[in-house]
């Protein structure tokens, strides 16, 4: 797409230049069956605005390009690949994530349940992303069915509803936990 988009940058260059030599009244038949042609007023014969004329080719391109080619295809260096996996605007229960007010302050850490180990009922008043680094998790949240989670997943955090992660690995299983909280908030709060 970029060099479908770098092509007709050249081909809108050469036309403008090729406008230049010849005055509307003087156009080349093939330039008027171009769909970058329309009639801008530019002509070096009534004082025209080559200014306006580039604005409105590049504006064309814009329109004919579409966003996708303002995206850089080659953003990442060479050898260097990414994978998806979590994109949503809801937690893994399928409630709304909602950011608190404030002054914004994200919080990473990794945290590992021993054998057999789980984290003491709690809840969380910020968004948080759970990536599972080791092992396999279980997480029951209240009102909700438990669900499982092996090293290589990741899910959102239900915000304000208890919660409590179980390990169920044969061995350690090890977390990381990336709060989007606010200056001043807790990032977890304990049960009552």
């Amino acid at each position: 797409m970029l060099q479908h988009f770098e092509s007709l940058h050249v081909f809108v260059l050469n036309q403008l230049q090729f406008k230049e030599q010849w005055p509307l009244d003087r156009r080349s038949p093939l330039l008027d069956a171009s769909p970058l042609s329309y009639n801008s007023g530019y002509s070096p014969k009534r004082g025209g605005k080559p200014m306006k004329r580039i604005c409105e080719i590049t504006t064309l391109l814009a329109l004919l390009a579409g966003p996708a080619a303002f995206a850089q295809e080659n953003a990442l260096p060479a050898g260097f690949e990414t994978q998806p996996l979590v994109k949503s605007s809801v937690s893994r229960d399928n409630e709304p994530i909602t950011y608190p007010s404030g002054t914004p302050e994200m919080i990473s850490v990794i945290g590992t349940l021993a054998k057999e180990g789980r984290t003491p009922l709690h809840e969380h008043p910020v968004p948080v992303y759970v990536y599972i680094l080791e092992g396999e998790i279980e997480l029951r949240t209240e009102g909700k069915e438990p669900h499982r989670y092996k090293a290589g997943e990741a899910f959102i955090e239900t915000q304000n509803r208890k919660h409590q992660a179980f390990n169920v690995a044969d061995g350690p299983s090890k977390i990381l936990a990336v709060f989007v909280g606010a200056q001043g908030t807790p990032t977890t709060v304990a049960a009552k």
